[in-house]
């Protein structure tokens, strides 16, 4: 018989947020109380409890995980080695990766959208996240093109504008094709402004 492996932290971690991310799907955050969660999981009620202590702190869990996922997987390389005339191009094809891919985290997202507008924790919360965004990305194009000035205002108000349309595709569907194209060449001339080229 094989000898029992004891999870790692961050494997319980995981374990929980999955365990969200199926009882948020099904039942909707409000309706999800903290036993939902724990019933979905290995672990004992004591053992959930020594890592998150509300659907709400383990939300902004996901949004956290999830912001620094799509992070990595859309921005961090090919800002390391795109070229000055490429870099509005590959922020706006980036942008529109942003709105109209899926990714697990996806449905996730829009009900800590929704529920933004009632809770101003999750304000907050989104507020850090974009500005940490923000920070990392200022940071990768000032190391890369040193001589670039960024608007950060202009940068804010695009992380609204992107989640809205994230928001509105979810749930109204039209021609992608043509969207995406327009899109494309509305998000190349913004950064171009917002990198002051």
């Amino acid at each position: 018989m094989g000898k029992f492996k004891r999870k790692t932290k961050e494997e319980r971690e995981e374990e929980i947020r999955n365990a969200a991310i199926k009882v948020f799907k099904e039942k909707g955050y409000r309706n999800t109380t903290m036993e939902d969660i724990i019933a979905e999981t290995t672990l004992s009620k004591g053992g959930v409890y020594r890592y998150f202590v509300s659907p709400k702190e383990i939300l902004i869990s996901l949004m956290e995980q999830g912001n620094e996922n799509v992070f990595e997987i859309l921005m961090m390389k090919d800002l390391e080695n795109v070229s000055y005339e490429e870099l509005p191009a590959l922020l706006a094809e980036k942008t529109i990766k942003k709105i109209y891919d899926y990714r697990p985290l996806k449905e996730v997202y829009i009900i800590f959208l929704n529920e933004s507008m009632y809770d101003p924790n999750f304000v907050k919360a989104h507020e850090e996240i974009e500005k940490k965004n923000i920070e990392k990305i200022s940071a990768i194009i000032k190391k890369r093109f040193p001589e670039l000035t960024m608007d950060e205002d202009r940068m804010a108000l695009t992380t609204k504008f992107i989640m809205g349309l994230l928001y509105f595709n979810t749930f109204f569907t039209g021609n992608e094709k043509a969207e995406k194209e327009i899109l494309y060449d509305m998000f190349c001339d913004f950064y171009k402004k917002m990198l002051k080229y």
